[in-house]
């Protein structure tokens, strides 16, 4: 899921709207939050 930095201008406020997420992965205009670590590892492989 991608938040957009209109709905969370830091990284807090990403991690207080997705408290499930395994991680967040910042970019810009906001950040991707993943649910599972083999979705993280899935993207991550292909940048």
């Amino acid at each position: 899921m991608f938040v957009s930095i209109e709905n969370c201008s830091s990284i807090e406020q990403v991690q207080e709207q997705c408290p499930g997420a395994v991680h967040i992965e910042q970019m810009d205009g906001g950040g991707l939050v993943f649910d599972s670590s083999s979705d993280y590892d899935t993207w991550a492989g292909q940048i």
